[in-house]
């Protein structure tokens, strides 16, 4: 069974996207010489491995492509993985895999058997 862990989903507005009215309500327009805002969406969870491998399909835990930046957490997060894969290149490539193309790791980090992924929408990258 899938143990969810904690789960969350928020919006923020941020800077740099296309002027509208809630843009300019916070000052953001062409005029004013700021930057407009606009509304973005975050899904953060956590969930504790059990130090076992995930399971193959991760969609009832983390939905694909509805927010703009991921933050995925983890705990005992350490088994074995097929051949000489690390066990944290192993996960990073399950959650890369699972959230696709249009999706680029930002940043990743590691404390023995915590980890963290953020990953960000590619729209948001620029060129």
């Amino acid at each position: 069974t899938l143990n969810t862990g904690h789960v969350g989903q928020e919006q923020f507005t941020a800077p740099n996207s296309p002027s509208g009215d809630d843009a300019d309500a916070f000052g953001g327009n062409e005029a004013s010489g700021k930057a407009p805002l606009e509304r973005v969406t975050l899904y953060f969870a956590s969930w504790n491995l059990g130090n076992a491998p995930p399971q193959a399909d991760l969609s009832d835990w983390l939905p694909r492509d509805r927010y703009d930046l991921y933050a995925i957490g983890t705990q005992e997060c350490q088994y074995r993985t097929p051949g000489t894969t690390t066990c944290g290149a192993h996960w990073l490539g399950v959650l890369a895999q699972h959230i696709g193309p249009n999706y680029h790791l930002v940043a990743e980090i590691s404390m023995m058997e915590i980890r963290l992924a953020v990953f960000v929408a590619r729209r948001h990258l620029g060129n």
